[in-house]
């Protein structure tokens, strides 16, 4: 017992580490470092050993965790300082870099512009609905003082449009640096169920909007040996949801266009654009179970799908 109380300095020492370290044996002592609210304080516990075996591995333990602890503090403390002394990773500086952003009246588009109105881009919003449109513009320019940010109208699926827009955005903002090809359909439809008319409009949409404006603005990035294209994708390119065939068909498709580096398929979650907003339900004749609990912009709930008990609803808007 004596040989045990004379470990309680070294234990003392190991409790300013903030160690918690618990060693129980029915024949062999225990000891318990405990962090209080009011400091420190040890527990010992100590009691004769049947088998002077036992007695020699204990202290051998002990021995061996009074050698580790300061081992694994030096540790986080040299990882530490080399975290505090690692230069951070500096954002590229895309302040007056010229964006065009489909989708960008609503939801994810309108997220998108607003964490790049922060950067100070000049940004062209597409869109389908003028109103929206003209509604994400307002919405900047008053959030950001002399913001840069223009609306166009355009069916992103018709090429002739699109090559009107892009045409438009570069007299009047200038050559396009940076494409983020957002728009999209989701029809929730069974392929059975589904017109051609509809299929036709969602591969336009999700799919060939994509192209088309890679290949309007894919050119000049070249000569200018300047750019980034990004397309959004989606958690159904990957898992295919039921009624939702045409749609994931067209999330996964993915086209790189080698060797320039571009980023046809974002299929990671942005951290800085998240809201805490569930707006996704699955009714129970799916057969499935989805959690979609804080990742969705909070604008997206009335674009994307709300799918509750009443499917004819859905089937039919």
């Amino acid at each position: 017992i004596k040989q045990t109380i004379k470990f309680e300095q070294t234990i003392y020492l190991i409790s300013l580490l903030a160690i918690n370290t618990h060693q129980r044996s029915r024949n062999t002592f225990s000891i318990r470092l405990d962090f209080g609210t009011f400091g420190f304080y040890s527990r010992i516990k100590a009691k004769m050993y049947k088998n002077k075996l036992d007695t020699v591995r204990y202290y051998v333990k002990f021995f061996l965790i009074a050698i580790n602890v300061p081992l694994i503090v030096s540790a986080i403390g040299i990882a530490t300082i080399i975290k505090l002394l690692w230069p951070k990773r500096k954002f590229k500086d895309i302040t007056d870099k010229v964006v065009l952003i489909t989708g960008g009246g609503n939801g994810l588009g309108r997220e998108i512009a607003t964490k790049l109105a922060e950067r100070k881009c000049k940004l062209a919003i597409v869109d389908i609905d003028q109103k929206a449109a003209n509604e994400t513009v307002a919405f900047l320019k008053n959030k950001f003082d002399n913001l840069v940010a223009e609306a166009y109208i355009a069916d992103v699926s018709d090429y002739d449009q699109c090559q009107k827009v892009a045409s438009k955005v570069e007299q009047e903002l200038g050559f396009v640096d940076i494409l983020i090809s957002n728009a999209g359909l989701m029809p929730c439809i069974d392929f059975a169920d589904i017109t051609m008319d509809r299929i036709e409009k969602t591969v336009g949409v999700n799919l060939m909007s994509n192209l088309y404006f890679i290949k309007l603005v894919l050119d000049k990035m070249i000569e200018r040996n300047s750019g980034h294209i990004v397309c959004t994708s989606s958690i159904g390119g990957q898992v295919p949801l039921p009624g939702g065939s045409v749609y994931s068909l067209t999330k996964k498709m993915n086209l790189p266009v080698p060797p320039f580096d571009v980023d046809f398929v974002a299929d990671e979650a942005v951290k800085g654009i998240l809201r805490e907003d569930t707006v996704v339900t699955i009714s129970k004749e799916f057969n499935i179970v989805i959690y979609l609990h804080k990742i969705l912009p909070p604008f997206i709930k009335n674009f994307v799908l709300t799918a509750g008990s009443n499917l004819k609803s859905v089937k039919n808007d």
